[in-house]
């Protein structure tokens, strides 16, 4: 948890605490939360620390709570509710659940021909078993997002080249491509600790750099990696030697400055990459 200050423009506080194995299982079906009661406890120590009088908080959620797609349209309709009615039908055929029963969001990047599209989707019954924890404790969830979404923020807006972003979670591997400051690419895998090994993960993250240069005519030159831990100077020797891309760690140290906190977790930059990557992004609950 962290709160910024009123501008967004500076760190207040933080704050960090694991969940014991199995107290949340992501997933864009299934029951996601297993153990309410020891996950509302963990939500109120770590808000009681950070959230001081307020109530609005945004909510930033695993990837696989929720489906991502990009496409292409040639044109899109003015209205907001129009655009979401045609994107439900677009996509029905694609998701593998009910998008009438879905929360669905968008955002619209300029392409050469047409319009270029984003869209998330999460079953609504899914979504609202993670916002009633919040509501629980007397927060209101006034944003939703997802935590590869979240971390592109770290990316500057001026600059031209193609980036990846590599986000080992627990249970995910996220991967997002931007270039012109648009994201052109999105794909998160569920993977187990057997993934861990700098090829095993080199072996999921190459298909999405081939199709990348295949379908836009340029290689993906630089990427971010965040949570990888141990392996990080294996897989970015990797990327490097197999793909030509130069790969660097995230690291949060400058956006937190001397603040005090609890005894920081080990995987800190794991932890508060997406969060920061939300607020340097201008975004505000």
């Amino acid at each position: 948890a962290v709160r910024s200050s009123r501008s967004g423009q500076a760190i207040e506080v933080w704050s960090a605490a694991s969940l014991p194995e199995n107290t949340v299982r992501p997933g864009p079906l299934a029951e996601n939360i297993h153990d309410t009661s020891t996950l509302e406890q963990v939500l109120a120590s770590v808000l009681s620390d950070v959230a001081a009088s307020r109530k609005r908080v945004a909510v930033i959620l695993p990837d696989l709570v929720a489906r991502v797609w990009l496409f292409t349209l040639e044109s899109l309709p003015q209205r907001p509710r129009e655009v979401v009615a045609l994107l439900r039908w677009r996509l029905r055929k694609e998701a593998m659940f009910d998008l009438e029963q879905a929360v669905l969001d968008y955002q619209v990047y300029p392409a050469e021909a047409g319009k270029r599209v984003l869209v998330a989707a999460a079953m609504r019954n899914v979504l609202r078993q993670y916002e009633e924890r919040f509501e629980a404790l007397g927060f209101e969830p006034s944003w939703v997002t997802l935590s590869t979404l979240a971390t592109l923020g770290w990316f500057e807006s001026t600059e031209p080249a193609s980036r990846l972003l590599i986000r080992r979670d627990p249970g995910s591997l996220g991967l997002a491509i931007v270039r012109n400051n648009a994201v052109h690419f999105f794909r998160s895998v569920p993977v187990t600790p057997a993934d861990g090994s700098a090829t095993a993960l080199f072996e999921h993250i190459y298909p999405s750099l081939v199709y990348f240069q295949d379908h836009w005519g340029e290689p993906v030159t630089q990427a971010l990696l965040v949570g990888i831990g141990g392996e990080q100077a294996a897989l970015a020797a990797l990327l490097y030697r197999e793909a030509g891309c130069l790969a660097t760690e995230l690291k949060v140290d400058s956006w937190l400055g001397n603040l005090p906190s609890a005894p920081p977790p080990t995987d800190r930059d794991r932890c508060l990459a997406a969060p920061l990557g939300y607020l340097r992004a201008g975004a505000q609950p």
